[in-house]
């Protein structure tokens, strides 16, 4: 049998927010009988709902004031998309605890008359949760939900929140329970170079008890609340409380602005001044020892050597997130250790430094040197780093122009693993960055590059 809702007359000081009281809220086959909860709801679009104690609600006559309720904050606040990325739950031995208060009297005190305790740690990657956070974030108004076919990743963040400790607190005589979530909350750019972390505690709204597992009364199973179908609406709630949170806190407002400032100023940086070689002309294999692979902490992707002395251009979404661990590997097999001079998340172009000198070097086009139809090569390393060197053929298919910036497109076969690497004309000059593919089972030859002038006007180069 499911339980009735009962509705009564409610005030709320936010307009025409809709408000609800429940009474025996329960689950097919499971009924508090003959005993009601004392939690009222309240509901508006774009707002954070609210569950409270009836008791600790004023009154106005005969009928109860809800108080005023948070607004989410949208894309429209931010001018910027968010996207969850994991949600992890790390929490050690004796960090999950679960609190009964028999009494109201009880719970006023702070005494509890039963206590459990997991004693075991509680390490996984959520994907019910991660996708709860979806739900949340598309709620908020936070997710890009655009159809179009290129997105803005200069201006989409990735939020990972870890989960640190819990507490779960039943009230029986008021009919209620609540939990209790400390958690990290990380936001980094969509490439994963990271921007924020912050710590939260935070407490979820006073649910109706019948959304609890009513087993976990007897047999204490805390993990079924964390990860079970029981109980599930009091933890995301927790969750949702944290997102809040962190969408509101002034140093997500300043990351933002610190961030925005950084893809300013990528334009007025000094001018490195580095040695032009000569454009190369002839076959593909005359140029291939000017495209390298580029290994990083959690794959490869490939490079162009634009000076004899060892500079090297990528994508930016290469390099970050392995900043202290990049390598650049040469056509003959050296391994050098790189560093990140520059980089640049507007058009996904990074500048790496390898200590070497005398090496095979492709100056980058200043121009967009292009012709639909015309013949181009892409060199690098798709798939694994023992692809390196790989040349397939294509043609130049178009000139796209996506959220303030140019993008080639050909036909030539790129792969994972060939971001950075190098497309040539058929004179040997190097026109662009590759960047991306489309992926899809019905999409074949969509690839696109980053116009080589971008290595100029962005990374702030010049040769000489």
């Amino acid at each position: 049998m499911v339980a009735e809702i009962y509705a009564q007359k409610l005030i709320c000081e936010t307009d025409s927010a809709e408000t609800t009281m429940y009474t025996d809220m329960g689950y097919t086959g499971y009924m508090i009988a003959n005993k009601h909860t004392t939690v009222v709801g309240a509901y508006k679009k774009g707002y954070r709902p609210k569950y409270l104690q009836k008791s600790k609600l004023k009154k106005k006559g005969k009928d109860y004031v809800i108080p005023e309720l948070t607004k989410f904050k949208s894309h429209d606040d931010f001018g910027k998309y968010f996207e969850p990325a994991v949600v992890k739950i790390a929490i050690p031995e004796r960090s999950i605890s679960y609190k009964v208060f028999n009494k109201t009297t009880s719970w006023n005190s702070g005494k509890a008359d039963e206590k459990k305790e997991s004693q075991d740690s509680l390490n996984i990657v959520s994907p019910k949760l991660l996708e709860n956070a979806y739900w949340y974030f598309q709620n908020f108004g936070v997710l890009d939900t655009t159809e179009g076919f290129f997105r803005d990743y200069a201006n989409t963040f990735k939020v990972s929140m870890t989960v640190h400790r819990m507490k779960l607190e039943c009230n029986k005589q008021e009919r209620f329970v609540l939990a209790k979530m400390y958690c990290t909350i990380e936001l980094t750019d969509y490439y994963g170079a990271k921007i924020l972390s912050k710590e939260f505690e935070v407490q979820s709204n006073d649910y109706p008890d019948s959304f609890l597992n009513p087993y976990i009364y007897w047999f204490g199973s805390l993990d079924s609340f964390l990860l079970g179908e029981y109980g599930v609406d009091v933890w995301n709630d927790a969750m949702e409380e944290a997102y809040l949170q962190f969408f509101y806190s002034p140093e997500l407002t300043m990351a933002i602005e610190a961030y925005d400032e950084k893809l300013k100023g990528a334009s007025s940086q000094p001018l490195i001044t580095l040695k032009s070689t000569k454009s190369t002309t002839g076959t593909p294999s005359d140029y291939l020892k000017t495209v390298v692979t580029i290994k990083g902490k959690d794959g490869h992707g490939s490079g162009c050597i634009v000076s004899s002395d060892g500079y090297v251009v990528t994508n930016y979404h290469v390099a970050m997130g392995s900043e202290d661990t990049l390598h650049v590997v040469l056509s003959d097999g050296t391994d050098y250790i790189a560093k990140l001079e520059r980089a640049d998340a507007l058009t996904d172009l990074a500048l790496l430094k390898i200590e070497a000198i005398n090496l095979n070097a492709s100056t980058p086009a200043s121009s967009e040197m292009y012709k639909l139809g015309e013949e181009v090569f892409v060199i690098g390393t798709p798939a694994d780093p023992s692809l390196g060197q790989t040349v397939t053929k294509g043609i130049m298919s178009g000139k796209r122009s996506t959220f303030g910036k140019t993008l080639f497109q050909t036909d030539a076969h790129v792969n994972p693993g060939n971001s950075g690497g190098a497309l040539f004309n058929s004179k040997g000059q190097l026109i662009g960055v590759v960047s991306s593919k489309a992926f899809g089972s019905t999409t074949e030859g969509v690839g696109f590059a980053i116009p080589s002038n971008y290595i100029y006007e962005r990374l702030r180069l010049t040769f000489n």
